[in-house]
């Protein structure tokens, strides 16, 4: 990640952020740029609350996804996303969203869905047996998630369901006997982690064409360390719908779009002089006309324009300045090394797993962790 656009973006510092895109083209950092905005739109996609937010991040994580997939990348496009990403943050369901809830507040929120003595009926079993674990308390475990995600998926509850994925997400069990092809990404040397397991869930529960999107995203060039930078691609699954693709409800209102058009109409003439600073080696604060005042008030009630406009017109009007990217694989075992970098000190309680009996929900992350051990220990 580059902290200094992370920040920006944080900020709302629309000519630093726009500059510092700049100079990650220039300086072949387009991975860390790239884990920037995923790591922007997780949070757009956590703070999602309502189904009229969840076009808006729709739209981020197709554009996105199209992005991080190109073999080269316009300035242009660069430059837009960044300013989308800094216009998204400043919606208030976004900036103004409240701290996280503990995972001892989002389990008495959830509990009863998660009866210990939950099973599936017959139906259920036959539609979800093909995934279940082969090892007789693992899959007890499983049924009981299964049953619980249904019946609050039958009953339309977003909220709850939105808590219930958090809370399981943050639950550091793994289960390591379900079936081939769907153990894939469950690896026994991989922190513990249910999200594996809990992709394969969704997909039965609530197959929307969306989910592939999502999960190469969340996995993309992935480390364990990156889970909790990531959570918003998993959790907003409770409030997308397939219509997402296809609403057209406002996205920007007129005021964005405007800003919008300048970046793009902007976007050659900030290359440049980013560019000559470069290779001047300009030390100065980065400080480009285009760009001053960029950021009125925000108009409450938008112009509606489909989502497709901006991009159709945008890309008539401006030259493209074309960087192709150095890559990194595109897909790291979940297993792969950890660096000393990415592996964040853990308190000794965390590390106990001696406590309670395993798969008790009464346990709770991070003071006191269940682990599912493997056979062989």
């Amino acid at each position: 990640m580059d902290s200094i656009l992370h920040q920006s973006i944080l900020e709302g510092n629309v000519e630093k952020a726009l500059h510092r895109t700049c100079e990650c083209l220039l300086e072949n950092k387009c991975s860390q740029m790239e884990e920037t905005w995923i790591r922007i739109v997780s949070i757009v996609g956590e703070r999602v609350t309502h189904s009229t937010h969840a076009v808006l991040f729709y739209l981020l994580l197709n554009e996105l996804h199209l992005l991080i997939h190109k073999e080269s990348l316009s300035v242009r496009e660069a430059l837009q996303f960044t300013a989308k990403l800094i216009l998204s943050y400043q919606r208030p369901f976004v900036k103004q969203f409240s701290s996280k809830k503990t995972i001892q507040k989002l389990r008495s929120k959830v509990i009863d869905y998660f009866p210990s003595d939950a099973q599936l009926t017959n139906a259920g079993r036959n539609k979800f047996t093909k995934y279940l674990p082969t090892e007789t308390e693992e899959k007890q475990f499983a049924e009981r998630i299964v049953a619980g995600l249904m019946r609050i998926h039958e009953q339309n509850c977003k909220e709850d369901l939105r808590e219930a994925l958090e809370y399981l997400a943050r639950k550091r069990i793994t289960l390591y006997t379900v079936p081939p092809p769907y153990n894939g990404r469950i690896q026994p040397d991989d922190r513990e982690d249910l999200i594996p397991y809990l992709w394969i869930l969704l997909k039965a529960i609530r197959p929307f064409s969306y989910h592939k999107k999502l999960e190469d995203i969340y996995y993309y060039e992935y480390k364990p360390s990156y889970k909790s930078f990531r959570l918003g691609y998993f959790v907003v699954m409770a409030y997308l719908e397939e219509n997402c693709a296809t609403s057209t409800l406002p996205v920007w209102n007129q005021m964005e779009y405007t800003l919008l058009q300048r970046v793009s109409e902007g976007s050659v003439e900030m290359w440049k002089e980013v560019k000559q600073g470069k290779m001047g080696q300009d030390t100065r604060e980065p400080k480009t006309s285009t760009f001053e005042n960029f950021m009125p008030r925000r108009i409450p009630v938008p112009t509606i324009l489909t989502p497709a406009e901006p991009e159709m017109d945008l890309i008539q009007q401006t030259k493209k300045i074309h960087i192709r990217k150095k890559r990194l694989k595109k897909t790291i075992p979940l297993s792969a090394k950890k660096s000393d970098s990415d592996i964040q000190p853990e308190d000794a309680s965390t590390c106990d797993y001696s406590r309670g009996g395993r798969f008790d929900f009464s346990q709770t992350w991070p003071r006191t962790q269940n682990r599912i051990s493997s056979k062989s220990d």
